[in-house]
């Protein structure tokens, strides 16, 4: 998703097909092309991209503009291994050896309760 923005005026677009965007009734004017969201997996634009459309020049190539692709393992993902937006990983590996932990403990903790009753008796 883009914007196109000239000074006051925003108007969201979109591409058409195969990352080619018409925008058709442009007066003339200095505009901004600025990515509104990346496609998952991809970093935004680090800024938007300036052009200017005249009476005689109407028909404008911004050329191939290509997204950067978001390493893996950097921590900002949401849904994903390579989404951006989610929150990082954190303490996964770490879950399994404090369940053992916790399971020894009360093992341990029975094992001193039956000792006791057995003293008792």
């Amino acid at each position: 998703m883009t914007a196109l923005s000239r000074a006051t005026e925003t108007n969201p677009c979109s591409a058409a097909a195969a990352g080619v965007i018409l925008l058709d009734g442009l007066s003339a004017g200095e505009y901004t092309l600025t990515e509104a969201a990346a496609p998952s997996g991809y970093s935004l634009l680090d800024q938007g991209i300036a052009f200017t459309v005249s009476p005689e020049r109407t028909d404008i190539d911004l050329g191939s503009i290509e997204n950067s692709r978001i390493p893996s393992g950097t921590g900002a993902r949401e849904g994903g291994d390579d989404d951006p937006g989610a929150l990082a990983h954190t303490g996964g590996d770490s879950v399994l050896p404090l369940l053992i932990g916790a399971i020894l403990i009360v093992l341990g903790l029975a094992s001193l309760a039956i000792q006791a009753r057995r003293s008792r008796a």
